[in-house]
């Protein structure tokens, strides 16, 4: 990890640190047809197969030689959630501090976008879920909420995530935040329910190269980081390709059901994994 990267972190407000995060990298969320593409085309869109003809705003045509049309009032509007895993794993390394950086990311994108935002942090149970909004204090309430919660406890994704699932409005963004130290087949099984009702659901799985680091194994066992249960596998090596290989399974089972998976090191730190997601959903992101 480069030292600039490193110093992320030693900036303690998340304003200034996702501002700087943000500085020079992407100006929106998602879809132009869903959204106008610059503040002079706020009450616009661009036009898509299918739309009426007569909607068309030709003197818009004129300018910028596209094709746009006026929105109804609230028809732009999107809805954005993030869902945090708070338990005790996310505390090894920077993996909590990762994932509040995330959160407030898409909650400052999604303000300059005027879009409502709402999110959940959660162990074992609901510790707060914010149901989405556009209040001009929304940030101040969310940083407010990251800084009082510190991560301990079981998860249980699978089972609280499924509790939320009918609050959440459909035809939204799902964002869900974890290291999945958890059931596997519990918390894919809940998140890809949310893809099944139109939400673009997204996945960013959060590691550190040091859970697959020789170095990082104490001897010849290995704890569990949140029922602190120890282990004894037959070898470090086969125990680094049976990590290896649930990350895969993640990966593929998100692929199979229509989630977009985004495999994180911490040491990456934020520029290149999220340089290559927006580069990669290009024309699903503005």
């Amino acid at each position: 990890m480069k030292r600039d990267d490193i110093e992320i972190f030693q900036i303690e407000n998340l304003f200034l640190r996702s501002r700087y995060i943000l500085k020079g990298f992407f100006s929106g969320l998602h879809k132009v047809p869903y959204k106008g593409f610059s503040a002079e085309f706020s009450e616009y869109r661009e036009y898509i197969q299918g739309d009426d003809f007569k909607r068309i705003d030709w003197k818009i045509f004129l300018r910028s030689e596209k094709l746009f049309i006026r929105e109804n009032e609230g028809e732009s509007d999107a809805n954005v959630y993030v869902f945090l895993d708070s338990s005790r794993s996310m505390s090894f390394m920077n993996k909590f501090e990762y994932g509040k950086t995330l959160l407030f990311l898409f909650a400052m994108i999604s303000k300059k976008q005027n879009d409502s935002f709402g999110y959940c942090l959660y162990n074992d149970k609901k510790i707060i879920f914010k149901k989405p909004s556009k209040k001009r204090n929304l940030l101040y309430q969310i940083n407010k909420d990251l800084l009082n919660i510190k991560p301990e406890g079981m998860t249980n994704g699978g089972s609280v995530l499924k509790d939320i699932l009918p609050d959440v409005k459909r035809s939204s963004f799902v964002i869900f935040i974890t290291d999945f130290c958890e059931d596997l087949d519990s918390l894919i099984k809940t998140i890809s329910y949310f893809s099944v009702f139109k939400n673009d659901s997204i996945i960013f799985h959060i590691q550190s190269k040091r859970e697959y680091d020789r170095d990082n194994f104490n001897g010849n066992y290995l704890k569990d980081m949140e029922s602190e249960k120890i282990f004894f596998p037959d070898s470090v090596e086969k125990n680094i390709k049976i990590l290896k290989d649930r990350t895969d399974r993640i990966k593929n089972i998100s692929y199979e059901n229509g989630i977009d998976y985004n495999h994180i090191f911490l040491e990456d730190s934020f520029s290149k994994p999220l340089s290559l997601f927006f580069l990669r959903r290009k024309n699903v992101f503005l």
